[in-house]
């Protein structure tokens, strides 16, 4: 019986493990946000716990993602407020043995990045063996997925604005240059193409035009035959 429960405990692993693998193609193109919560509740359902806290950021664009689940770990903002006032940051996993709150839950703090400058992953269960090495494999597997794909998602969203700043440029210098095709000193060139057309060009008299020469004289069509 043990090692058919052994065997079911793999074969559970190698499932949410996998699970997790497909999270960054499933993540492709969606917002950030919506990469915190969907890791959120991916842990939820895959793990079973009480509580799944997600903290997704990127210091040299000053952005932060939260997204909580769960209410097993009421008390989980001040526990992270006092620890960070003590270690400044999280540069290791911590592992709470008991998170308070009553009924008995143990708590697990993933960071994320070099001294959780990419952010933090939170959970809490009731399970006696929590975390277990598998809970702590999935959670850091997860966990760096989620950073990946919430870098490529503000990179898209910076491609975006650029390109949008592109193309409203564009537009912009088309319609300066629509306006000057379109000025009062562009009629006598349009008159010049009717005139090679075959169209009626009416005659311009400027000053060495011969009808304003002294001497001229007009000849109607009886004087000239």
């Amino acid at each position: 019986m043990e090692a058919n429960g052994e065997i079911l405990r793999l074969r559970t692993a190698l499932r949410d493990l996998l699970a997790v693998s497909t999270l960054p193609v499933a993540w492709v193109g969606r917002q950030p946000r919506d990469i915190a919560s969907a890791l959120a509740d991916v842990l939820i359902g895959s793990l079973r716990l009480d509580f799944a806290f997600v903290r997704l950021c990127d210091p040299t664009r000053s952005a932060v993602v939260e997204v909580t689940r769960g209410d097993g770990w009421k008390g989980f903002p001040d526990w992270l407020q006092r620890h960070l006032a003590v270690v400044r940051w999280l540069s290791r996993r911590e592992i709470i043995s008991d998170i308070g709150g009553g009924e008995p839950r143990r708590g697990v703090v993933v960071p994320i990045g070099v001294n959780g400058e990419g952010g933090l992953v939170a959970a809490a269960c009731n399970r006696s063996d929590f975390p277990a090495e598998i809970d702590l494999l999935l959670l850091s597997v997860a966990a760096n997925h989620a950073a990946t794909a919430f870098q490529n998602a503000l990179a898209e969203q910076d491609l975006r604005q650029v390109r949008s700043e592109l193309e409203t440029k564009v537009a912009e210098r088309t319609a300066r240059h629509r306006e000057s095709s379109a000025a009062p000193g562009d009629h006598r060139a349009a008159d010049d193409s009717r005139c090679l057309a075959g169209r009626h060009c009416p005659v311009r008299q400027g000053p060495g035009h011969p009808a304003l020469q002294p001497g001229f004289r007009a000849h109607s069509r009886m004087e000239s035959r």
